[in-house]
């Protein structure tokens, strides 16, 4: 079982195992199923979520890449496919808003960023390309901030650029070059609790920190990085950043200052956590708590860290406050492709974007 709703009377659970929903009556735990595997009307592929309204269930087909409308009586009502008709997709950074009930995809060849509900219904799309205010070029990542600002590191453009909610009146910081506030290679955002917003520059070797009005405060990590990607700010403010040169994950305090990394040490076995006092450098490994190239992170509520471990295909989630035993490593998800985002909702649920699908996971019941 991967969700479960009630009204009152009946209990429905969406089962991902036998592919069906089963209605469960209160009083008597009497059990009905409804719907049954395959890719047709009331029929599902892993469904993995469930909402009700009035007399129907609203339930997210996963695999068939669509929400199905039924009754709660069992009759087919409807379904809905995420409308993609003219886009040129190449999906890779993901973000979702501060309510968490929208997704933000950077769609790299279209140059625009696509906005999608939670069940994959498109919305609208922001921006276009160009090079011009409010447009894009080769975009990498978004990030949506606590007022629903929409932030876009474009790539191409050498600049961090900034939309409304709203998608209009578009504003743009930074320029190309090595200097202060300046880009060479922008590629991942994150947000602190300040509202300060970071960029992990791959060439450059660095992140850099604006606040939210785009004024240059700091930068972060030229020592220690070597092609950083992905980053992530947990709820003390401490910032983890994938330093994908040197196959491990990077921590840094509330005051930019280096305290050690994840990953495997070079003539090591076994991975783990690393203090920034040890003279140690990464190595690549495929172990818990090893990695190839970590591009992508993200955090949930209780500041457990999902790796994006893109060389060796899968997902690693870390738990940060107990780092002793294999840098804390919790569990590994076998995704067995490339990806290229990832963004976690409130109920620990993860999102990853690859070439042209986004896929949801939820956790094990």
């Amino acid at each position: 079982p991967t969700a479960v709703a009630c009204d009152g009377n009946y209990l429905y659970v969406t089962d991902s195992g036998r592919n069906d929903i089963q209605k469960i009556n209160l009083t008597n735990l009497a059990c009905e199923v409804i719907g049954e595997e395959g890719n047709g009307n009331s029929q599902f592929m892993s469904p993995t979520d469930i909402k009700l309204l009035g007399s129907n269930m609203y339930i997210a087909d996963s695999e068939n890449s669509r929400m199905q409308i039924i009754s709660k009586t069992g009759v087919f009502g409807s379904q809905q496919k995420p409308d993609v008709s003219g886009m040129n997709i190449n999906f890779l950074g993901i973000s979702m808003n501060a309510d968490k009930d929208s997704l933000y995809i950077v769609d790299s060849v279209d140059c625009t960023i696509s906005k999608f509900d939670v069940y994959g219904k498109f919305e609208k799309k922001i921006g276009s390309k160009g090079s011009g205010l409010g447009q894009l070029l080769n975009p990498s990542d978004v990030l949506v901030d606590k007022e629903d600002n929409i932030w876009v590191a474009d790539t191409g453009n050498k600049r961090l650029v900034m939309f409304p909610s709203d998608g209009s009146g578009a504003k743009s910081f930074g320029s190309g070059g090595s200097g202060v506030g300046q880009f060479r290679s922008p590629q991942r955002l994150a947000c602190d609790s300040q509202g300060n917003i970071l960029v992990a520059d791959a060439v450059n070797n660095s992140v850099m920190k604006f606040d939210k009005s785009g004024k240059y405060l700091y930068t972060i990590g030229q020592s220690e990085l070597n092609q950083p990607f992905g980053l992530v700010v947990d709820s003390s403010d401490n910032l983890y950043v994938c330093d994908a040169g040197n196959h491990r994950v990077c921590k840094y305090d509330s005051n930019n200052q280096f305290e050690g990394w994840f990953g495997l040490a070079s003539g090591q076995e076994a991975g783990g956590w690393h203090e920034a006092s040890e003279s140690t450098k990464g190595s690549s490994g495929s172990a818990p708590c090893q990695f190839k190239s970590p591009l992508y992170l993200d955090i949930d509520s209780n500041d457990a860290l999902y790796v994006l471990d893109y060389g060796n295909k899968k997902i690693q989630k870390l738990d940060t406050k107990n780092t002793g035993t294999l840098g804390g490593h919790i569990c590994s998800v076998e995704v067995g492709e490339d990806m290229f985002g990832i963004a976690v909702d409130d109920k620990d649920c993860f999102f990853i974007t690859t070439e042209s699908f986004v896929r949801k996971y939820v956790p094990a019941p």
